[in-house]
């Protein structure tokens, strides 16, 4: 069918992947750290990238053969993800260390670290094709 649906799961440290039209569990990929806690797929749905929380750190897995292909460090306890809709950079909310990274998606590598206050926690969508936009949702204490 192809059509997919990818689930986090925080306790087992894998991505459970679910067939949409069967609803059948086809595949569980394990990511070898605990606390995943956001997911986002590029535009081309070839590469699923899981935020892991307890280990601050983007998993990278390949969609099509269902197995882990990359771990990029990035700030503390990252959440919320989203990719540019080219595909070519990730977006990282990091709470902990009040920060986004930004990943180069063709080399898995962080390339900046955007300092910003208030606990960043989520990531909108980016906007096309007026002027891009990421929206960026904080968690006040």
């Amino acid at each position: 069918s192809g059509r997919r649906v990818y689930v986090a799961n925080r306790r087992s440290g894998t991505v459970s992947v679910v067939d949409a039209e069967t609803n059948a569990v086809v595949a569980t990929v394990p990511l070898g750290v605990f606390g995943a806690a956001g997911i986002a797929v590029n535009p081309q749905g070839t590469r699923l990238y899981v935020s892991n929380q307890y280990a601050d750190s983007v998993s990278v897995v390949d969609t099509i053969n269902n197995v882990l292909v990359a771990s990029v460090d990035v700030g503390q306890a990252p959440t919320g993800l989203s990719v540019t809709p080219d595909g070519t950079r990730l977006f990282v909310a990091n709470p902990f260390s009040n920060s986004v990274s930004v990943i180069d998606t063709a080399g898995n590598a962080v390339i900046a670290e955007v300092p910003v206050s208030g606990t960043p926690i989520a990531l909108g969508t980016f906007i096309e094709p007026a002027a891009p936009a990421l929206f960026a949702n904080s968690l006040e204490f």
